[in-house]
C-alpha cells in the first residue's frame, strides 16, 4: 500500500504516469448524488477488462480543499460494481464542504499497477437564503468546470412547499420547477408564504441513466410580525352621492398587500367592512346602514401583509356631523356639529350653503377649529337651505366634509299654498285678484306685489287681509285700487306673511290681460293686440280660451265676436258693416279658465277696455272781421265726414245768451249782421250739432271773437 500511495503522488505532482503503458482505464465516474439522509452515492461505468487483469477500484476523496486521500472504507474488488454509497456522512455539515471524488483501477499485467484517475466530480452543495416570508437566493457549485458530454445541458431544479405541520400524505416535489443552464450557479425565487417549509434540490441527469443530486436545501417561510400601525389622511362625506370617502397615503412597508377597512359603530365596536388591495388608496362606503345623514361616520384603516398579519389600526377618523335649529321669527339658522376626529389639530371649519333657488354651494363663513357652532342670519324664510361643514387640518392639505343638512322655516301652522287664479280688470283704477289660499293655518297678512316685467322689479302695493265672510272658503278676492290697468299690463304675485312678519309662502306670477290697438277709419277696421296670461295650469281639463267682445256706443252683446287660443294674441276687426249702429267701438277680452285639479271651478279674467270713436273732421274759427274789406267777412265752421242734410244745426249767442244767428245748412255762415244792422264787437258763443256719416250726433260748444 505505501508503494501504491507513493506512485499515486508521483502521478499528481509530476505527471509522470505513462498512459501508453496502462493496460486498464479507470471507471467513468458519471454521477455523485446526496441522499435524503446525507449519505453520498457515486455511480460509474465499470472499466473494461478483456485480459482479466482487474484487481480493485479505489475511491479517493477531498474535503474542504484538502489533498485527496485513499479510501478508508476499503477497496472494491468486483469490477462490475458501479455504485458506492458513503454512509453516515450527513452531508453537508459545518465541516463537510467542497466534497470531491475520483476513482482509479488497480490491475496486474506482470506487476501491480494503477490506472490514471477518473474524472473528478464535486458534490453539488445547495445553499438557500430566505427573508421572512420570502424565499430568497439559491447558490450551488459546479460538479466540474467543464460538463461531461454525457450530461444533460440543463439542471432540473425541484421545489417543494410543505404546510406546517406537514400534511398527510406528504407533499410531492414539483419537478422541473426551473431548468437553469449547467453553467448557472445561482437562482432567485420570488415565492412568499406566511407559514410554510420550502425545500429545493438540484438534479443533473447522465446519459447512462444515473442522476447527480444536490443536498436538499430547506427553510421555513414565516411572518411573525405584521406591518406597523398606520393612520390615514381624511374621511369625508361625498356630497354628490352621499357615500363616505376615505383617503390615505400608502403604507411605507412593501410587505403590505391589502388594507382592511373597519367601521367604528356608535358604541365603539370596530366592524370589518371590506378589504382592498395595496394599490387602492381610496375607499367609498355606500352601505345604507352607514348613513352619514343620521350620525357621524368613524373608520380605522389597518395594513395587512400577505399572511394577514398586522400590528393593528392607527388613529380613528370621524366625519363632522351637523344638525340645525331654526329661529322662525329671527330668520336665523344655528348649526351645530361634532368635531372632526383624526388629526392632531383642526385649523378651521368652513360653512357651505345652497338654496332651493340656487343649486350651487357657496362658502358663507368660517369658524375656528375649536368651535362647533355657527349662526346663519338674514335668511329668506320662503326657501329651503342645505348646509355642510368642511373641516381643514393645520397643514391645509386635508379636509373632511360633514353630512348634508337640509334646513327650512317650515313652521307649524304655516299655510301650505297660495296661488293666484286670475287677475281681472274691474275699472280703470281697480284690479281684482282671485286667490286660492290654505286658510286652515294662521297667518298675519298677505302682501301684494306689482310690476310691469315678469322678472321684476316688483313693488309692494298693498298689505291685505282676506275677507272674513266665509273664512273657511279658500278661494277669495283681493283688490288693487292703486293700479292704472288701462295704461299697461301688470304682473302680480302674493306673499303670505306669518306671525313673525316673515314671508312664508309665495304665489305664482299672474299678468293682467292688456288690450291695445289702432283704428283706421278710412278702411273701417280696428287692429287689436293683447298680452296674455303668463300662468298656466297643466292639470286643467281644457285650454284657456280668450273671448273678444265688442260694444258699439257702449252696448256690448252677450256673445263674443271671436274666441281664440292663447297663441293668437291679435285680431283685425272689420267694422264696415257696423258703422251705421254707432260711431264708438269698444272692446274687452275675457279669459275663460277651465276647472283643474287645483281649481275645482272655472274662472274668468277681464282685460281693460279700449274704445275707438269715429269722429268727423270739424274746423271752427276762433274769430272773424266783418268790416267789408273782403277778408274774413263770414264766420262758418268747416266740416267733413258729416251728413250735411241730416239734423245740421248751428246757433250763435251773444254774451247775454240771446240768439244772434241760426242756420240748418253747413254751407251758410254768419256775416256779423243782427236785426238788420251790424252786431257789436265782442265774444260770442256757439252750439253746433252735426250728424256723422255713421249716423251719430256730435255736439260742439265754444267761443269766438267778432272784431271790426
Amino acid at each position: 500500500m505505501p508503494m501504491q500511495l507513493f506512485s499515486l503522488l508521483l502521478i499528481f505532482v509530476f505527471g509522470l504516469f505513462s498512459v501508453a503503458k496502462a493496460q486498464l482505464a479507470p471507471p467513468e465516474l458519471r454521477c455523485v448524488s446526496v441522499e435524503d439522509n446525507g449519505d453520498i452515492t457515486l455511480t460509474w461505468l465499470p472499466t473494461a477488462d478483456p485480459k482479466g487483469q482487474f484487481l480493485n477500484y479505489f475511491i479517493y476523496t477531498s474535503v474542504n480543499g484538502s489533498n485527496f486521500t485513499p479510501p478508508t472504507s476499503g477497496k472494491i474488488t468486483n469490477r462490475l460494481q458501479n455504485v458506492k454509497t458513503f454512509v453516515g456522512i450527513n452531508f453537508p455539515g459545518p465541516t463537510l464542504k467542497n466534497y470531491k471524488f475520483f476513482i482509479i483501477t488497480e490491475y496486474f499485467d506482470g506487476g501491480i499497477k494503477n490506472s490514471i484517475p477518473s474524472d473528478t466530480l464535486t458534490v453539488i452543495e445547495l445553499d438557500l437564503s430566505t427573508t421572512g416570508i420570502f424565499s430568497g437566493t439559491l447558490n450551488w457549485n459546479l460538479m466540474r468546470t467543464n460538463p461531461l458530454p454525457t450530461w444533460e445541458g440543463k439542471y432540473n431544479l425541484k421545489r417543494k412547499l410543505e404546510t406546517v405541520p406537514p400534511a398527510a400524505p406528504p407533499i410531492a416535489w414539483t419537478d422541473k420547477f426551473a431548468t437553469p443552464d449547467y453553467s448557472t450557479i445561482t437562482f432567485k425565487d420570488n415565492i412568499a408564504r406566511c407559514l410554510s417549509d420550502i425545500s429545493y434540490q438540484i438534479e443533473l441527469k447522465d446519459a447512462s441513466g444515473c442522476i447527480s443530486k444536490s443536498n436538499v436545501a430547506k427553510a421555513r417561510l414565516e411572518q411573525k410580525v405584521g406591518p406597523a400601525k398606520m393612520t390615514f389622511d381624511q374621511v369625508s362625506v361625498n356630497r354628490f352621492n352621499g357615500s363616505t370617502q376615505l383617503n390615505w397615503w400608502g403604507h411605507p412597508s412593501n410587505l403590505v398587500t391589502s388594507y382592511g377597512i373597519f367601521y367604528v359603530d356608535p358604541s365603539g365596536i370596530k366592524v370589518p367592512i371590506d378589504t382592498v388591495p395595496a394599490s387602492q388608496l381610496v375607499y367609498h362606503d355606500s352601505d345604507p346602514n352607514h348613513d352619514p345623514t343620521f350620525s357621524r361616520q368613524c373608520y380605522i384603516v389597518v395594513a395587512f401583509d400577505s399572511c394577514g398579519k398586522s400590528q393593528g389600526g392607527g388613529q380613528m377618523h370621524c366625519t363632522p356631523y351637523v344638525v340645525d335649529s331654526a329661529d322662525d321669527c329671527a330668520g336665523e339658522i344655528s348649526l351645530y356639529w361634532t368635531p372632526y376626529v383624526g388629526w392632531a389639530e383642526v385649523e378651521s371649519y368652513d360653512i357651505y350653503m345652497r338654496t332651493s333657488v340656487d343649486s350651487n354651494y357657496r362658502k358663507i363663513g368660517s369658524a375656528p377649529g375649536r368651535d362647533t357652532s355657527f349662526v346663519v342670519k338674514k335668511l329668506n324664510t320662503q326657501i329651503l337651505y342645505t348646509f355642510y361643514i368642511e373641516a381643514r387640518d393645520k397643514s391645509g392639505r386635508f379636509f373632511g366634509r360633514s353630512n348634508l343638512r337640509g334646513a327650512s322655516f317650515d313652521r307649524k301652522g304655516k299655510p301650505k299654498f297660495i296661488k293666484l287664479r286670475s287677475a281681472s280688470i274691474v275699472s280703470d283704477e281697480e284690479v281684482e285678484l282671485r286667490v286660492l289660499l290654505d286658510r286652515k293655518k294662521p297667518f298675519k297678512r298677505i302682501n301684494m306685489y306689482r310690476g310691469i316685467n315678469q322678472d321684476g322689479p316688483f313693488k309692494k302695493v298693498a298689505s291685505l287681509q282676506p275677507p272674513t265672510k266665509n273664512a273657511k272658503d279658500t278661494l277669495f278676492s283681493l283688490f288693487d285700487n292703486s293700479a292704472r290697468p288701462f295704461q299697461m299690463g301688470y304682473y302680480y304675485y302674493l306673499e303670505v306673511i306669518d306671525l313673525c312678519d316673515n314671508a312664508v309662502r309665495r304665489s305664482n306670477n299672474f299678468r293682467t290681460i292688456f288690450l291695445s290697438g289702432e283704428s283706421n277709419r278710412y278702411s273701417m277696421s280696428n287692429s287689436l293686440n293683447w298680452l296674455t296670461n303668463v300662468s298656466s295650469d297643466s292639470s286643467a281639463a281644457d285650454k284657456d280660451v280668450y273671448s273678444l267682445y265688442r260694444g258699439i256706443s257702449k252696448n256690448y252683446k252677450s256673445d263674443p265676436i271671436r274666441s281664440l287660443w292663447s297663441n293668437e294674441p291679435s285680431y283685425l276687426d272689420d267694422i264696415s258693416g257696423e258703422v251705421h249702429n254707432g260711431d264708438e267701438f269698444c272692446y274687452r277680452l275675457k279669459l275663460v279658465q277651465a276647472p283643474s285639479d287645483t281649481f275645482e271651478i272655472a274662472d274668468t279674467c277681464l282685460s281693460n277696455e279700449i274704445c275707438f270713436k269715429m269722429e268727423p273732421d270739424v274746423f271752427i274759427p276762433n274769430s272773424f272781421t266783418p268790416n267789408r274789406d273782403g277778408i274774413n267777412e263770414v264766420w262758418r265752421p268747416k266740416t267733413s265726414y258729416i251728413n250735411p242734410f241730416s239734423n245740421y244745426s248751428l246757433k250763435v249767442f251773444d254774451r247775454w245768451g240771446k240768439l244772434a244767428f241760426e242756420t240748418m245748412s253747413p254751407l251758410e255762415g254768419w256775416n256779423g249782421q243782427r236785426n238788420n244792422g251790424d252786431a257789436p264787437t265782442g265774444i260770442y258763443t256757439y252750439h253746433l250739432e252735426v250728424v256723422t256719416v255713421y249716423g251719430s250726433i256730435i255736439e260742439y260748444r265754444g267761443l269766438f271773437n267778432l272784431v271790426r
